[in-house]
């Protein structure tokens, strides 16, 4: 068993290790994943940043889900965190 802010450090070093920039307490406005070879991120900021991957940790009301999905996602909330 390892706690939600262990594997979150561990993420988050071993991608700064390999290059990532991690950008945190930020909104996003849009992703678009058509445009071109890279997908991209718009900020509310007006800020873009293109990318090989990105991985959204947007919560349940996720934008991201949405965008890949082409839907709203509906969460039923079971009161547990699973790892695999």
């Amino acid at each position: 068993c390892a706690q939600y802010a262990d594997i979150r450090r561990l993420l988050h070093d071993k991608a700064e290790s390999l290059g990532a920039k991690i950008v945190s307490q930020v909104q996003i406005s849009s992703i678009d994943f058509d445009n071109s070879d890279r997908p991209s991120v718009r900020l509310t900021s007006g800020e873009a940043f293109e990318a090989d991957v990105i991985v959204g940790t947007d919560g349940p009301e996720s934008l991201t889900r949405r965008e890949i999905l082409g839907q709203e996602i509906r969460e039923t909330t079971l009161g547990m965190t699973m790892f695999r």
